[in-house]
């Protein structure tokens, strides 16, 4: 009696169990394209890891900040010296009572204080302000084209999911009327109203169809397996794709305002913000020519054995650096920074030429996917129309095996290159929203 009550618990908790387990694996219901790319912009380690980058450029930008406030140290020092020394510095106070009254001591311990504050260092503190800034906004620049690129990721792979479950499909139904037709020829061989040429060929294209199906299906489960790691999940676990839709994405807007836009892209602004950094690496340069000028603060205190309290200093100053002579190599590093920002100049210039060559590029690549389109519809058509009037002609005697399976691989093909179009569309139309980083096609 324990045990069966205790089979129905199990049963019952399985039965409870099974909706999670089904979500765990993704084999409930199928997911779309816009809870995949969701997810992808989610659960994506990559953009885990530049999101890290970029807090960690923030607080870089922050400590070079917050050198304007200076700095305070605390020191000890202790040492045994080989003869009786002053404790503490010399002054003109403690000498009046004479020599005899310094405080001399073999051990002795020394600590305290001491406060730095830069004043000024030729713009040196506000270069590499500026430079870790702009490091801070590059980092930024490149995760929001990296989410761009992700989110083409998945498209592609989704819309390549979609058309390779297309072509499943269609390579089913094929093996499906192959099998039909080879149980027909194999009754009406053995009836003497049919060679059994006939059915030995259509067993081959039968057996040549079942091996492009097992093609087919691995590179679905390749596709599958990609997509789950791009959104972040184990390649292992299974998922099933919506159906494929019919609202085509369209072009929203006109080339014109994409021409303008290109220019607010990340890998533009990161090739900008390269030259801004070089700009002011210019003048981190300039910064060693120009004295440097500081404040400074201690407090100390000095102990030995013999005094009863620590004995206390302190003092306030400026201190001053002037750079006479490094060899010459201020001046090579002058050069070397102007030149970087050279460089840099000619990089911006180039990633907006390569920037406007990528759109139009893409741009071309979305009006052929669409013009492609037609020609598929319109070969799927008469294809489908043609394997339709041959197997009638052969099932009266007026055609061949061979016209049969030509018209009907001609059909699968045509199923097949009308879904790779569809796909086609849909990563262009990404490619294109990827290029301007702004959804401009949907």
């Amino acid at each position: 009696m324990r045990r069966k009550q205790w089979v129905i618990a199990a049963g019952i908790a399985l039965w409870l169990s099974l909706p999670a387990i089904a979500r765990e694996t993704g084999t409930s219901d199928p997911i779309s394209l816009k809870s995949a790319i969701e997810a992808a912009l989610t659960n994506n380690p990559g953009l885990h890891a530049l999101k890290y980058k970029v807090k960690a450029s923030s607080q870089t930008a922050k400590s070079k900040f917050r050198h304007h406030f200076g700095s305070i140290n605390a020191f000890a020092s202790y040492s045994f010296l080989n003869d009786h020394q002053v404790l503490r510095p010399m002054s003109k106070e403690m000498m009046s009572g004479g020599l005899g009254s310094l405080p001399f001591e073999r051990n002795q311990l020394h600590y305290g204080l001491v406060f730095n504050l830069p004043l000024y260092l030729g713009g040196q503190l506000y270069s590499g302000i500026r430079i870790a800034r702009l490091q801070a906004k590059k980092t930024a620049a490149l995760l929001q084209g990296t989410r761009w690129t992700v989110r083409f990721n998945v498209t592609s792979l989704y819309a390549a999911g979609q058309a390779l479950n297309v072509v499943n499909r269609a390579l089913e139904d094929m093996i499906t009327a192959l099998k039909h037709t080879r149980d027909r020829l194999t009754m009406m061989v053995k009836e003497g109203k049919r060679p059994d040429i006939d059915r030995l060929k259509v067993v081959e294209t039968l057996e040549a169809t079942k091996s492009s199906l097992s093609e087919a299906r691995s590179r679905l489960t390749n596709v599958k397996a990609m997509l789950l790691a791009v959104m972040g999940r184990d390649p292992d676990k299974n998922v099933r794709l919506a159906p494929e839709g019919h609202d085509l994405p369209h072009l929203q807007f006109n080339e014109n305002y994409l021409k303008k836009i290109i220019e607010q892209t990340s890998v533009v602004r990161q090739a900008r913000i390269a030259w801004e950094q070089a700009d002011h690496a210019v003048g981190l340069a300039l910064s060693s020519f120009i004295p440097h000028l500081y404040a400074f603060a201690n407090w100390m205190q000095h102990y030995g054995p013999s005094e009863k309290s620590p004995l206390n200093t302190w003092a306030l100053g400026l201190s001053v650096n002037i750079p006479i002579l490094s060899g010459g190599s201020r001046f090579a590093d002058l050069s070397a920074a102007k030149q970087r920002r050279n460089a840099a100049w000619e990089a911006l210039k180039l990633a907006r030429l390569k920037a406007a060559a990528r759109l139009k590029a893409a741009l071309a690549d979305y009006k052929a996917t669409h013009e492609q389109l037609v020609s598929a519809r319109a070969r799927l058509a008469a294809g489908t129309e043609a394997a339709r009037i041959e197997q009638i002609r052969y099932d009266t005697g007026a055609g061949t095996i061979e016209d049969l399976l030509r018209a009907r691989a001609r059909e699968e093909g045509a199923k097949a290159e009308l879904a790779r179009t569809i796909s086609g569309i849909m990563t262009a139309g990404e490619r294109v929203n990827m290029t301007v980083e702004k959804e401009v096609i949907r």
